[in-house]
């Protein structure tokens, strides 16, 4: 009980109008180059044949996984 009066409800969240981070396009890009590293790939490329098992296309947004 204590530690549910310290939780803030969700809902008093702030969320930033416009995207802070991706505003640099420097930015995308790194973490796009980041996407095949040697330590996540492997798992990287399993969520793409995921993609392609669910849907005949990479960019379907209804069966896109992250």
């Amino acid at each position: 009980m204590e530690r549910d009066a310290q939780i803030k409800p969700y809902a008093d969240v702030v969320w930033p109008v416009e995207p802070l981070g991706h505003r640099d396009g420097r930015a995308v890009r790194n973490k796009l180059e980041l996407l095949d590293a040697a330590h996540v790939k492997p798992l990287n490329d399993w969520v793409r044949r995921l993609n392609l098992e669910r849907s005949d296309s990479l960019t379907s947004v209804e069966n896109v996984a992250p």
